[in-house]
């Protein structure tokens, strides 16, 4: 038997790299470089340098630099109730980091913080543009979707989903957003080794006082899955390919969660009720997240993001490897996992 001989540092460089996908995903490795004090950040064919000490401290800025630091300071001399939904969430981040600096420090130049909802959330947004832009796949039209209040919560679920795809060892292809001839998907996403097509829809569901939307916030006793009307809007779309949809119910946490039998269950009917004549579905995969960071105290742990998929038995389009759809729903899951520092 032949055998093959790698030296400990190999080792330990493999052992790295398993490690951070279990914890990351399939996304290209950070790459980065300090010099007289700068960190020099390689994102996608950009380079950008500061004096940043960890990863989550480069992304404060990434998001920034990302969405326009010009559009970013306007919005922030606005006054905060005019403020869009990404800078009221990094002035709560900069005071939360201001209070921090006065209490618990690893040393001189980093404070360890237990982030809240919205700490997460704007973290979570900060590092899936990053990721978008490291494996060139952060269009103009997304950020602009972003940058527009009525956007914005469409726009966030679709930077998301694209990133879970990313994560499950995808590439991303979209869709001509200039064609009105015919209803398409967000994107087509190509699995790197079994050229798997999969046709891709996100949803994320409105309510009110939420995520920049206008009107006050339900009361929580009064709040319904809602997911009707996105799974038939999904239904309706174009589709060539096997299809995975994702839709965010977009509630407090505790309301929906994996093993929630009653939920599940409402939920399946749903997606059953628009199978077709012969029975055949028109989704290959649902995943249902919930996302409820903006949900959380200010300064209290966030809440948790929960997952769960239903996987059709009869779809309509050629069944899809389940090894494959179980990558998908683990990426998803992966999305609560930031990187802490700039790797060594």
């Amino acid at each position: 038997m032949n055998k093959v001989v790698i030296s400990n540092a190999e080792y330990n460089r493999i052992i790295e790299k398993v490690n951070r996908c279990q914890l990351f995903g399939k996304t290209r490795d950070i790459v980065h470089a300090l010099h007289n004090g700068i960190r020099y950040v390689a994102v996608g064919d950009e380079l950008i340098y500061g004096d940043w000490k960890t990863f989550p401290t480069f992304l404060m800025h990434y998001c920034k630099y990302a969405l326009g630091e010009e559009w970013f300071s306007h919005e922030l001399e606005e006054a905060e109730a005019n403020r869009h939904e990404i800078c009221r969430w990094y002035g709560h981040v900069d005071s939360l980091l201001r209070a921090s600096s006065n209490s618990t420090s690893i040393n001189e130049t980093v404070v360890r913080i237990d982030g809240d909802g919205v700490f997460m959330a704007y973290m979570h947004l900060a590092y899936n543009l990053y990721v978008l832009a490291h494996h060139a796949a952060l269009q103009a039209r997304l950020i602009s979707r972003l940058k527009h209040k009525d956007q914005f919560q469409g726009a966030l679920y679709e930077v998301f989903v694209i990133t879970t795809m990313i994560r499950a060892g995808f590439d991303i292809a979209f869709e001509d957003e200039t064609d009105g001839s015919t209803s398409h998907p967000e994107f087509i996403a190509t699995h790197q080794l079994s050229k798997q097509r999969i046709a891709v829809e996100a949803k994320s569901r409105h309510r009110p006082g939420v995520l920049g939307r206008s009107g006050n916030r339900q009361d929580p006793d009064d709040l319904t899955l809602g997911v009707r009307n996105l799974l038939l809007k999904c239904s309706q779309k174009h589709i060539v390919d096997p299809y995975v949809v994702f839709i965010d119910l977009n509630m407090p946490s505790g309301l929906f969660h994996p093993g929630n039998s009653i939920a599940e269950d409402d939920i399946a009917n749903e997606v059953a009720n628009l199978n077709d004549a012969r029975g055949n579905s028109q989704f290959n995969m649902v995943v249902i997240t919930n996302t409820p960071h903006v949900y959380g105290a200010p300064f209290e742990t966030a809440p948790p993001i929960s997952v769960c998929v239903l996987i059709p038995t009869k779809p309509k389009f050629q069944a899809v490897d389940f090894g494959l759809l179980k990558e998908i729903q683990y990426a998803a899951a992966q999305h609560v996992n930031i990187p802490s520092w700039f790797p060594e």
